[in-house]
């Protein structure tokens, strides 16, 4: 990987970045591994998804883990490379993931200004202490095997609980007239995420499999669409499959599917160290904000 700097401003920095086509194919290739194994494509068993088809179907989300993963990979170390302390958050520009080809981005950062003290006798600011935390390494690591969880069928029988993915077909409609944009097959949706309108998932608990169930809901008075907001409406249900999330232990096995590690204990203490940089830089930066206020 290579990274330069480019000043923008006084307090705008640009950080360019080029990681090699290589890397970028192999990340391409662990990140296919992980969302193969969790694809669920009706007709194929999970695991056996064609790759052509899982690049169809997760083709964004493949390209976001991979960006995602790489940003993470090069740029705090960039930071670090050019002594850079930026009090904003990053602003992307990146080009089109490809296999094979190297890939180009570029993070824009605000940074505070170089300020040249010539009198800074009876100064007094207060520097935050470092204090070590686990509970930000052990969210992050909560949130890895979020991505890495399957669905797994619920066992025969059982019903479906809050926390449950349902596979369903739907039928919406408004004084008995089927609406626009409110039917679906196959669709799937998770139990107490509040994607769906305010009544809708909490109608679908302790459905079962193979059931048919009718839903009544009222749409926001803000709805986005006018024709709907504030209306009652009727959903026709049918509960294709019930699923249940199963998250990875974590362990080595877990910490192998990140590349470069072969032990547990080797990922949570690369995920220790990148907190205890960003918490050193993040307060070095809050150090230089003080200072120039107190000038």
């Amino acid at each position: 990987m290579t990274s330069t700097v480019e000043s923008l401003s006084s307090v705008k920095k640009k950080i360019s970045f080029e990681i090699p086509a290589e890397r970028v194919s192999t990340e391409i290739d662990k990140v296919f591994g992980q969302i193969q194994k969790r694809a669920a494509i009706k007709g194929f068993r999970k695991g056996k998804v064609p790759r052509t088809l899982v690049e169809q179907n997760y083709g964004s989300m493949m390209e976001g883990d991979v960006l995602k993963n790489l940003f993470d990979e090069t740029y705090f170390k960039a930071l670090a490379d050019h002594k850079i302390f930026p009090v904003s958050h990053p602003l992307i520009e990146s080009d089109e993931v490809k296999r094979g080809a190297p890939l180009k981005y570029s993070a824009t950062v605000e940074v505070l200004p170089e300020i040249e003290v010539k009198d800074y006798a009876g100064l007094h600011v207060k520097k935050e202490k470092f204090v070590s935390d686990d509970a930000p390494v052990e969210a992050r690591l909560n949130e890895m095997r979020e991505g890495m969880a399957v669905l797994k069928p619920l066992e025969e029988g059982k019903s479906a609980e809050n926390g449950h993915f349902v596979v369903i077909d739907f039928v919406g409609s408004v004084d008995g007239i089927p609406f626009e944009g409110g039917s679906a097959e196959s669709y799937q949706l998770e139990l107490g995420s509040g994607r769906f309108i305010p009544g809708f998932e909490n109608q679908l608990v302790g459905v079962k499999a193979g059931e048919q169930t009718t839903v009544a809901v009222t749409f926001p008075k803000e709805y986005g669409n006018e024709d709907l907001a504030g209306k009652q409406a009727s959903f026709a249900v049918t509960v294709r499959e019930i699923k249940v999330k199963e998250l990875p232990e974590l362990n080595d096995e877990f910490a192998m599917q990140f590349g470069e590690f072969e032990t547990f204990d080797q990922l949570k203490a690369k995920l220790v160290e990148l907190h205890e940089k960003q918490e050193i830089d993040r307060i070095k930066a809050d150090l230089q904000d003080r200072l120039v206020k107190a000038l």
